[in-house]
């Protein structure tokens, strides 16, 4: 795996780290985060908050995101539900 971003602050390591073509976001060595475009449903925990949008009568015209992370979850709903507004909200302390 390659580094491709470090942030040290406060207390916690932020790295961005490369494996093969996925994108993984790690804090204090712990993954929270993957993304590949190639790939984008994956088997991942992320991909059943997909679900109640597929399930919907008609497409979710807004969609709220409460803790971002690593973003992964955004990319998936812009992919698949790109008539929607997303708005995301994320508390870092």
């Amino acid at each position: 795996m390659a580094l491709l971003y470090l942030k040290q602050e406060d207390n916690t390591r932020y790295e961005v780290r490369s494996a093969g073509a996925s994108l993984r976001l790690y804090s204090n060595g712990v993954m929270h985060s993957q993304y590949n475009k190639n790939t984008p449903i994956n088997g991942a925990i992320w991909d059943l908050l997909l679900l109640p949008g597929f399930f919907a009568l008609t497409p979710p015209k807004r969609i709220l995101v409460l803790g971002l992370g690593g973003g992964t979850i955004v990319h998936l709903l812009r992919l698949f539900f790109p008539q929607s507004h997303i708005t995301c909200v994320e508390l870092d302390e």
